[in-house]
């Protein structure tokens, strides 16, 4: 349903644009901005722009040099392949059109480049663990629970019949997504290179973690196994609503689309190391591009878009027509505008009431290469699977890596 509406918006939108100087084009991967851009042009009748959907915005962005778009916005922005293409937006905050004061600085910081705002940033995500409401809290902090909690909250929640499982707190290996979360957490360190450069070290320490929390809390990694085969068929807040496990790992939008119902049998906190929350990679940043053409449109959509009146129109209109229900926030996530996350989403989404972090808790992505998904989902992932399951204990964890980066490299070669 959401796509048959996005799709809509989208032809609505390039049939009402035309290719004069006051029209531009926005390049973009995430869907949520066909609503946006013909918002845009219904809320005023000097510039018009036009959408141009790409899955993959910063690698289109090196393919299509012929007719480069005004302005992007997507995931995997923020990194050197990227910036060279972008124009220096220092101009708004001196023209107050965008107030930094107003936007996350660690989000900021991660679009300024050499002391230049090149990119500003949109959207972001961050990772939760839920448990069922009225157990005790594991986490001291009142928002934010740290890897060592879990820990011990999961051991605590174990329950045997017998020499079987049949109640488990938790496991790292039962979700890949938060096993990388983990590995960051833990000093790997990922960040742009030649795809991909990390710290062996910190690599190293994250995969020793993972063994002894399967060995030291849940027995062994085959009996984390055997339970999430016998038993983890349900969504995994399900399971902690029928008492299965302990926790929920969820990222905001996920946890978000719940329904209302969901959401209030279950408690949460933000995963954290000490204080510092790790926004998820894909958050999204926008620019304006150097070649394009209509800057003036490209300006006039970042000014009437980063305002807190627009978008709470923006949220009023995904729930009148429904889209809410399957898209969270703004651009799938929260907004990189300090005032609509604090005074306009917790109308939309009471339990984020109480919840919101400060500020100063929320830690930038690190920059990743635009192939961050399928280098993440094809290499990184089976092999932390791998290495911290039914891999033998001394296995070269740097040569086993390099040799499935090696192989991703020769696979995807020119693509």
């Amino acid at each position: 349903m959401i796509r048959t509406i996005l799709a809509a918006a989208v032809l609505l939108v390039l049939s009402a644009c035309s290719p004069d100087r006051n029209s531009a084009v926005l390049m973009t991967d995430s869907p949520e901005f066909a609503f946006y851009v013909d918002a845009f042009n219904a809320s005023q009748d000097r510039y018009r722009l036009e959408l141009r959907f790409r899955p993959n915005v910063p690698k289109a962005l090196a393919q299509e040099t012929e007719d480069p778009p005004a302005l992007a916005a997507g995931r995997f922005l923020a990194n050197d392949q990227a910036r060279s293409r972008f124009v220096n937006l220092d101009y708004l905050f001196r023209e107050l059109i965008v107030n930094p004061s107003g936007v996350y600085q660690g989000l900021l910081g991660r679009g300024e480049f050499d002391g230049r705002q090149l990119l500003l940033p949109v959207s972001f995500n961050m990772p939760l663990v839920a448990w069922k409401r009225g157990e005790a809290s594991p986490a001291k902090d009142n928002f934010v629970i740290s890897l060592d909690e879990m820990r011990t909250a999961a051991a605590a929640g174990n329950k045997l019949s017998g020499s079987a499982f049949v109640r488990m707190g938790f496991s790292p290996r039962w979700d890949p997504d938060f096993l990388l979360l983990f590995a960051r957490m833990s000093g790997a360190a990922f960040r742009e290179g030649s795809p991909l450069s990390w710290s062996d070290e910190g690599l190293a320490e994250a995969v020793g973690k993972v063994r002894a929390w399967s060995a030291e809390v849940n027995r062994s990694a085959a009996d984390e196994d055997e339970f999430q085969f016998k038993y983890l068929y349900l969504p995994r807040n399900l399971s902690v609503q029928e008492g299965r496990v302990a926790f929920a790992f969820l990222d905001s939008s996920q946890y978000f689309l719940l329904s209302e119902e969901q959401r209030a049998a279950l408690d949460y906190r933000w995963i954290a190391r000490g204080t510092a929350i790790p926004v998820l990679e894909e958050a999204v940043y926008a620019g304006i591009l150097r070649r394009g053409k209509g800057r003036a449109a490209a300006e006039s959509f970042l000014k009437w878009f980063f305002r807190e009146e627009t978008q709470r129109f923006l949220l009023e209109k995904t729930r009148a027509l429904r889209t809410s229900e399957t898209v969270f926030g703004i651009a799938g996530g929260f907004s990189s505008i300090r005032s609509v996350n604090e005074k306009v989403l917790p109308g939309f989404y009471p339990s984020l009431l109480g919840h919101l972090p400060p500020p100063e808790y929320i830690e930038a992505p690190p920059a990743l290469p635009a192939d961050w998904i399928d280098l993440a989902g094809r290499v990184l992932k089976p092999f932390l699977l791998n290495a911290t399951g039914n891999a033998p204990s001394d296995l070269d964890l740097k040569a086993d890596l390099r040799r499935r980066m090696d192989q991703w490299k020769r696979q995807t070669a020119g693509s």
